[in-house]
This record gives C-alpha cells, structure tokens and sequence, in this order.
C-alpha cells in the first residue's frame, strides 16, 4: 500500500483570514475615492502627501506615515490634498481572523487612524506581495509570510 501524507488547505469561504486586494495609488491632486461600501477590511498607509479620510460623520486629516481602516459595511470617502497629492498603498482581507487581529491592534471605525514607524518595512512588505500576485502556491505562501507592524494613532 502506498504511504501518503497530505492535507486541504481551506476555500476562500472557509478561511479564517485572506486577502482580497493589495495596491498602490499616487492620487492626482484633488483625487477623490467613495462615497463607497466595501464587504472587506482594509488599511490604507499613506507614503507621500496628506489628505482626508470620512466615516461616521468625522474627518481625519493624515500625512505620510499614518494610515486609515476602513470596517466592511461602512461608507467611507477619502480625498487628497490639492497642494500635496498622496500616495497610499492598501491592502484588503476578510475571514474571522483579520476581525480579531483589528480588534487586537484597537482599530475599529470609532478609531480608525493608525501610525506605523516601520513604514519601510511595510512598503517592502506590500512591494513584494504585488510582486507575488499569482495565484501559485508559492506567491500565496510568500504573500503570507509577513506581518504588518501598525500602531494604533492615539485619540
């Protein structure tokens, strides 16, 4: 009889965390996003410029460095800057899991705004998750290998 070892690995429905969108955006001057609903988590980092993110009734002014979170099932809209566009790279994800990783971090909509003194790193790590956008394994178990190092902005 044949010796074999192997597992599943889950479906997108069934995985407690996955991502659904990594980018990157540099803004023309004036550039707006939403009013939008999205039906996933996601986090902005802003590189270069400032601008201004919208969600329940308030206005967060950023600058590079800071970063914002977007719950799903929120309306949100940001806009850039018309003197100094922003740049701003994000990445999406949903399951159980990012739930609780949010939670853990205390980003939530009542205090979405985020500063992260590793940005470097982050940029890097984002960078080489577009790089492994495929959908071999490799570039799935590459794009998993990293963690973002966010910081919660203070109130």
């Amino acid at each position: 009889m044949d010796k074999i070892k192997f597992t599943e690995m889950p479906t997108e429905h069934e995985a407690r965390l996955y991502l659904t969108t990594i980018g990157e955006e540099e803004m023309l001057p004036g550039g707006r996003c939403g009013p939008k609903v999205r039906p996933y988590y996601v986090l902005h980092y802003v590189t270069k410029g400032c601008g201004r993110f919208f969600v329940n009734g308030m206005a967060y002014h950023l600058q590079a460095g800071q970063g914002f979170f977007i719950a799903p099932d929120y309306e949100t809209r940001y806009e850039t800057d018309g003197d100094e566009p922003w740049r701003y790279i994000w990445v999406g994800a949903a399951g159980e899991e990012m739930k609780h990783l949010m939670h853990d971090i205390g980003l939530n909509q009542a205090n979405p705004i985020f500063s992260c003194h590793q940005g470097e790193r982050l940029i890097r790590c984002l960078h080489d998750m577009l790089e492994h956008r495929q959908l071999t394994l490799t570039d799935h178990l590459l794009s998993h290998e990293h963690t973002l190092p966010l910081h919660r902005h203070p109130q």
